[in-house]
Protein backbone atom coordinates (compact mmCIF):
# COMPACT_ATOMS: atom_id res chain seq x y z
CA UNK A 1 0.00 0.00 0.00
CA UNK A 2 1.20 3.37 -0.64
CA UNK A 3 1.01 5.84 1.34
CA UNK A 4 0.67 9.63 0.52
CA UNK A 5 3.88 12.14 0.84
CA UNK A 6 2.78 14.88 3.53
CA UNK A 7 4.77 16.89 1.45
CA UNK A 8 2.37 16.71 -1.35
CA UNK A 9 -1.49 18.04 -1.75
CA UNK A 10 -4.20 15.93 -1.68
CA UNK A 11 -6.57 16.07 -4.64
CA UNK A 12 -8.86 18.64 -3.03
CA UNK A 13 -6.14 20.87 -1.80
CA UNK A 14 -5.81 19.79 1.72
CA UNK A 15 -2.36 19.45 3.30
CA UNK A 16 -1.76 15.92 5.08
CA UNK A 17 -1.09 16.89 8.86
CA UNK A 18 0.49 14.13 10.96
CA UNK A 19 -1.65 11.17 12.53
CA UNK A 20 -4.91 13.35 11.57
CA UNK A 21 -4.87 13.05 8.02
CA UNK A 22 -6.26 14.97 6.06
CA UNK A 23 -6.91 18.35 7.34
CA UNK A 24 -8.50 21.57 5.94
CA UNK A 25 -7.29 24.53 8.16
CA UNK A 26 -8.25 28.56 7.79
CA UNK A 27 -7.26 31.31 10.23
CA UNK A 28 -10.17 33.13 11.91
CA UNK A 29 -10.10 36.02 14.81
CA UNK A 30 -12.49 35.05 17.63
CA UNK A 31 -13.51 36.52 21.31
CA UNK A 32 -13.00 34.65 24.26
CA UNK A 33 -16.63 35.34 26.17
CA UNK A 34 -16.92 33.20 28.58
CA UNK A 35 -14.49 31.02 31.21
CA UNK A 36 -15.03 27.78 33.24
CA UNK A 37 -12.33 26.76 34.97
CA UNK A 38 -13.97 23.82 36.70
CA UNK A 39 -13.17 22.29 33.20
CA UNK A 40 -9.81 23.92 31.90
CA UNK A 41 -12.27 25.76 29.38
CA UNK A 42 -12.07 28.92 27.78
CA UNK A 43 -15.40 29.53 25.19
CA UNK A 44 -14.77 32.36 22.09
CA UNK A 45 -17.14 33.34 19.54
CA UNK A 46 -16.07 34.14 15.94
CA UNK A 47 -18.10 36.90 14.07
CA UNK A 48 -20.04 34.65 11.77
CA UNK A 49 -21.66 32.76 15.65
CA UNK A 50 -19.63 30.01 15.23
CA UNK A 51 -17.94 28.98 18.67
CA UNK A 52 -15.24 27.31 19.85
CA UNK A 53 -13.08 25.64 22.95
CA UNK A 54 -10.42 26.68 24.06
CA UNK A 55 -8.43 24.26 26.53
CA UNK A 56 -5.05 23.49 27.71
CA UNK A 57 -4.07 21.43 25.08
CA UNK A 58 -4.65 24.33 22.42
CA UNK A 59 -0.90 24.96 20.85
CA UNK A 60 0.23 28.73 21.33
CA UNK A 61 -1.65 29.63 24.29
CA UNK A 62 -2.04 29.74 28.13
CA UNK A 63 -5.17 29.14 29.13
CA UNK A 64 -4.62 30.86 32.61
CA UNK A 65 -3.53 34.12 30.99
CA UNK A 66 -6.85 34.56 29.32
CA UNK A 67 -9.64 36.71 29.85
CA UNK A 68 -13.12 37.66 28.88
CA UNK A 69 -13.20 39.80 26.08
CA UNK A 70 -9.68 39.12 24.53
CA UNK A 71 -9.17 38.56 20.97
CA UNK A 72 -7.29 35.47 19.44
CA UNK A 73 -6.12 34.40 15.94
CA UNK A 74 -7.15 30.94 15.81
CA UNK A 75 -6.20 28.20 13.22
CA UNK A 76 -9.09 26.20 13.02
CA UNK A 77 -9.96 22.88 11.11
CA UNK A 78 -12.78 22.35 8.67
CA UNK A 79 -14.54 19.51 8.76
CA UNK A 80 -15.29 19.19 12.36
CA UNK A 81 -14.35 22.22 13.55
CA UNK A 82 -11.26 22.16 16.86
CA UNK A 83 -8.78 25.48 17.11
CA UNK A 84 -5.43 23.33 16.73
CA UNK A 85 -3.51 26.52 17.59
CA UNK A 86 -4.53 30.18 19.01
CA UNK A 87 -2.54 33.64 19.11
CA UNK A 88 -3.32 36.67 21.43
CA UNK A 89 -3.91 39.71 19.10
CA UNK A 90 -2.98 43.19 20.67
Amino acid sequence: MDLPNPASPTPDGAALTGEEGYETTHQIDVIVYAMVPEFNLAMARASDGHTFAITRKTSGIDLDSLKEGQRLACTVTVRLPRVLTALPLA
